[in-house]
């Protein structure tokens, strides 16, 4: 349903969830009269949210990091929900401090029902224990990428650039006739690495590269090209996942666009900044991104 994406997306900013099942009511719950347990508070304030007793589900947050009341209870927050029902709940290790607590619930809105599997971390204050943070693990069964679930990587020396060259060949045994030299066709590409970046997403080791391939032809319409591939760690050997053609701009005269920089963005991504190359008048065309 469509209301998912954007309603997973919420979900990391703001919270929710809940063998119980609740439908709408006007009257008010008191959360200050709830066993003041860890398990307890998050079991009312999913009750609260199908119960749709906002003012008391969002007193039993920090009120900061779901953002403002407003925010809350907004209709592509929390404000659709009519209908909650817990399925598991238990305590987990706490992290850093804060008391953890596993929920098995699914939501009811407008749109639908979805199933989540999440992780409510609860802080003390004054005695008091409110919701600070919430990891989705799990949704309609299918797991669920959290910011700390990603993570760039330095340096890792277990794969050379020969290795991921000779991994790669097979792509390159053969050019289109763009790459065949019209003066010489005995010469051939050149196949550089530019990019070589590790990071981990989920607990699984991956590891992505570009590769800058030259034009053996020099001249003004001959183009270069840059070629990306993704690689995941299987059982301790690098296995290509992804293999992507001409993923950036050309340079002039046979040669490839030059790579700028890689980095992290959003919240589980990674981007390549490609130059996208002189186009033979002198003007640089800026630059052109591609998600790896």
């Amino acid at each position: 349903m469509k209301y998912l994406g954007f309603f997973v997306l919420v979900f990391l900013l703001f919270s929710c969830k809940g063998n119980e099942s609740s439908k709408s009511s006007n009257s008010v719950a008191d959360s200050s009269a709830v066993n003041n347990s860890p398990v307890e508070i998050i079991r009312v304030f999913i009750k609260n949210l199908g119960e749709k007793k906002f003012d008391a589900a969002y007193e039993m947050t920090d009120g900061k990091i779901w953002g403002t009341y407003n925010q809350f209870i907004d209709p592509k927050a929390f404000g659709a929900m009519y209908q909650t029902t817990l399925h598991d709940i238990h305590p987990v290790a706490d992290e850093n401090g804060k008391k953890a607590v596993f929920v098995d619930a699914t939501y009811f809105d407008k749109e639908g029902s979805n199933r989540f599997k999440e992780i409510f971390y609860l802080d003390n204050f004054s005695g008091n224990w409110k919701i600070v943070k919430l990891k989705v693990t799990e949704v309609n069964g299918k797991a669920f990428m959290n910011a700390d679930d990603f993570s760039l990587i330095a340096n890792d020396n277990s794969i050379t650039n020969e290795e991921i060259r000779r991994l790669l060949s097979k792509h390159w045994s053969r050019f289109s006739d763009d790459f065949i030299s019209r003066e010489n066709p005995s010469k051939k590409p050149t196949i550089d690495l530019i990019c070589k970046q590790f990071y981990k997403v989920m607990g699984e080791d991956k590891l992505f590269v570009i590769f800058g391939v030259t034009n053996p032809n020099d001249f003004h319409g001959a183009r270069g090209r840059c070629d990306a591939a993704l690689f995941s760690r299987e059982g301790g050997l690098w296995k290509e996942v992804d293999f992507v053609e001409g993923v950036g701009g050309f340079g002039p005269y046979g040669s490839y666009a030059g790579f700028e920089k890689l980095v992290k963005f959003g919240k589980v991504s990674i981007c390549a900044a490609i130059g996208s190359g002189n186009m033979g008048t002198g003007v640089e065309t800026g630059n052109q991104f591609r998600v790896g």
